[in-house]
């Protein structure tokens, strides 16, 4: 009876702990986040399975790429994770308890669980890995059920186990042997044990032989997470390592034999209790302190511009306030499509220039689909598409990538490349009845009638000129003289010259407000203006607007600041930063001029630039 209620008890704790678990891994790490880091690709079809066929771990590698397709909702992702977990737990308590009468300490078997929490909070653990362990378990637990049957029917099952598993988990093999080996090692046959060496060392040569193209690295490596970058490198090594130790802890260790004499005087409910909390606060200690925020929060902005969240984008890089290239430049997208960049510009820091507004090559190369929206959404379709294929060389066939290449060929008449796109993109589990529709539109020759394909067809520009390596404001010129009412074109290009401080180039694009219907002059645009005009003692023709007498005062402002403290710019940045903070002035004066007081030659040199 004692023995049943003790079962509940462990089984009501499961439940809470895994429902913790889940909580964490749905609301905490977001698996939509995991998928739109790693990109999982999946095709259906026989033809992408037999790709998989052909090294150690594909086979891992599939069923992990199928599943992982599900994290693009959360909530089924948190569901897939808890259930590993949960697995992992279930198989280590089922390993631990294998020919033993008493059960080993209590809770300790959701250990394994714990740290492969740990791992997936990172973003960098990919789901291959923790499936290809559960795996290697399993065959564990089936091979310690042969226990009583005799030495050498129980070494052929080895051998042929050996190259299962070498072949489902590809070096997880290493694992799998390790544990067999301690296991016939601690019950007295240790020179029986050595000939179960034998096909472990011949194993990866003679498949890498025979069988597979593998190279040595990948033969002791592939799918073990040791090269991973995780906030704490140690944690994959606990893990295996909670494994290699398990067995000759539970067979050397006698029952009773290091109890603590305090504990033994719990009795009841307590006695169950103290191991819970220990458990789950040691638990909710490693999520803590393992959680990567700086990443998470650059995902997370990465995802709400993939789902056009903007504003979601602006709070998530403002809240977060690390300011990383790749947040600044999809804060200034948000920008633009909350139609707020000409007046909202500086409200988010710029220290990188026109590498915040335009990915700088480097990081371009690194982050190829997101260079590829800019150049979309400008109507740049052919760096677009030069962009796409770059991601899709990096990252393979993601459904995201298709999907580009489909519109884009679509939107330059190459149908039959669009075709081939789309019919790759019915494969996919969650575009494919975009692809279909698309698909039924060219075959019904309607696909010309499409509003977005004509609208680009009309910013598209359709002349030769020279592309430098680097972003420049050439594309973004020969953007708007192909269409003039090109708004986001002729934005980016204004914050280019912002951001460069060339306000003359800027000032002689100033007549395309009127063109464009601006009902006034946005704010920055204005103190650039009025910069320029008391700098370069230039008048400069408004047409039918006028700068707003808010933007004088806030000007007279910024310098009586200044002047408070002698035109010393290091003593007055406090002041000017909570007064000014979000001025085209305090960009200019903090991130553009050269490390000294500000004065008279700068201000005319920065105003006459151009």
């Amino acid at each position: 009876m004692a023995h049943e209620r003790s079962k509940i008890k462990a089984a009501l704790f499961t439940l809470f702990l895994y429902i913790l678990f889940y909580l964490y891994i749905w609301l905490r790490i977001e698996p939509v986040l995991i998928y739109q880091r790693q990109l999982p690709v999946f095709l259906k079809g026989f033809r992408f399975f037999s790709e998989f066929n052909r090294y150690p771990g594909g086979i891992v590698d599939y069923i992990a790429g199928f599943f992982r397709q599900f994290f693009y909702y959360s909530w089924a992702g948190a569901i897939i994770l808890t259930l590993l977990l949960l697995t992992v737990s279930t198989v280590t308590s089922s390993i631990m308890n294998s020919g033993q009468k008493k059960t080993g300490p209590r809770f300790i078997h959701h250990i394994p669980a714990v740290l492969l929490l740990v791992l997936h909070s990172n973003y960098h653990h990919h789901l291959s890995h923790t499936i290809a362990l559960l795996i290697t378990l399993l065959f564990v637990r089936v091979f310690l059920a042969t226990e009583g049957m005799r030495d050498i029917y129980r070494l052929v099952i080895f051998w042929v186990q050996l190259f299962v598993v070498y072949y489902l988990t590809a070096a997880n093999f290493i694992l799998f042997s390790v544990i067999v080996i301690i296991n016939c090692t601690v019950v007295n046959k240790k020179l029986f044990a050595l000939t179960y060496l034998i096909p472990v060392l011949l194993l990866p040569y003679l498949a890498s032989l025979f069988l597979f193209v593998v190279s040595p690295k990948q033969v002791y490596t592939y799918l073990l997470p040791f090269e991973e970058k995780y906030a704490f490198v140690i944690t994959p090594f606990l893990l295996y390592g909670y494994f290699v130790f398990l067995l000759p802890l539970l067979h050397f260790v006698k029952p009773g034999r290091f109890k603590l004499k305090q504990y033994e005087q719990v009795t009841g409910w307590k006695k169950f209790a103290v191991p819970a909390v220990l458990l789950t606060f040691f638990a909710g200690l490693a999520a803590f302190f393992s959680f990567d925020a700086v990443t998470n929060n650059l995902i997370k902005v990465d995802y709400y511009a993939r789902q056009q969240r903007w504003q979601d984008v602006l709070l998530a890089v403002t809240q977060n306030g690390s300011y990383l290239p790749a947040e600044v430049y999809q804060a200034n997208r948000a920008l633009y499509h909350l139609d707020k960049m000409p007046s909202e510009l500086f409200s988010i820091p710029q220290p990188f220039g026109t590498d915040g507004l335009m990915l700088s090559e480097d990081y371009a190369l690194s982050a190829p689909l997101q260079n590829s929206d800019l150049y979309f959404e400008m109507g740049h379709i052919n760096e677009s598409l030069h962009w796409a294929h770059e991601e899709l060389a990096k990252r393979g066939p993601t459904p995201w990538v298709l999907h580009r290449l489909a519109t884009l060929n679509m939107i330059k008449g190459e149908y039959n490349a669009a075709r081939k796109f789309l019919y790759v993109l019915k494969q996919t589990l969650f575009y494919n009845k975009w692809a279909e529709d698309r698909l039924e539109q060219l075959d019904s020759h309607s696909i010309d009638q499409s509003s977005v394909i004509r609208y680009y067809r009309t910013i598209n520009i359709d002349k030769d000129f020279y592309f430098y390596a680097t972003h420049s404001a050439a594309e973004l010129k020969v953007l708007l003289e192909k269409n003039p009412n090109n708004r986001i074109a002729f934005e980016y290009y204004m914050s280019y010259y912002l951001l460069e401080c060339q306000l003359g180039n800027f000032i002689r694009y100033l007549p395309l407000l009127a063109q464009l219907k601006y009902p006034a002059i946005p704010r920055h645009y204005e103190e650039a203006i009025l910069f320029y005009e008391v700098g370069s003692r230039k008048k400069v023709n408004l047409g039918p607007y006028k700068l707003s007498s808010a933007t004088f005062e806030r000007f007279k402002n910024f310098n009586q600041i200044l002047a408070d403290h002698n035109r010393d710019r290091d003593a007055a940045q406090q002041e000017l930063k909570a007064a000014h903070g979000d001025t085209f002035w305090y960009y200019l004066l903090y991130y553009k001029m050269p490390k000294n007081n500000a004065g008279e030659n700068e201000s005319q040199k920065y105003g006459e630039v151009g």
